[in-house]
């Protein structure tokens, strides 16, 4: 008997400790998406070529910015943007644009520094790093 107790004794707080809850710990590839990420719209063209950039700060708040430089037909910049919350689950992120339009819905992945969105069928290709 004392056997076993001395066994519980020594195998106890192992068990105890593999059962901690890591619902609030973010998972990696949350951790990889942290960050600014910038690229081409896909709707860009030589003509009107468009930047886009995404922040996602680790409290679940982020901002969209997008800018057209000027072109041979267009002498100024055009910008806009706006702020959001974001969240992921598995390899879905669903960003939530706090001026109250409807939610938007991407598939993604990250490979070498290299953020990859889909929705639909468009794709937009990001790379981190402040634009």
């Amino acid at each position: 008997m004392k056997k076993i107790l001395l066994l519980m004794a020594i195998v106890l707080p192992f068990v105890l400790i593999s059962c901690g809850d890591d619902k609030d710990e973010p998972s990696a590839l949350e951790q990889q998406l942290i960050g600014g990420w910038n690229g081409q719209s896909e709707t860009s063209s030589i003509l009107h070529p468009t930047s886009i950039y995404y922040i996602f700060n680790a409290d679940h708040t982020g901002r969209y910015i997008w800018q057209e430089t000027p072109s041979p037909l267009r002498h100024g910049a055009t910008s806009g943007g706006y702020d959001y919350t974001w969240k992921l689950k598995k390899n879905v992120l669903t960003i939530t644009p706090n001026e109250g339009d409807d939610p938007k819905t991407f598939e993604i992945s990250i490979e070498n520094g290299i953020l990859k969105m889909t929705t639909g069928i468009i794709t937009y290709v990001l790379t981190k790093g402040a634009g």
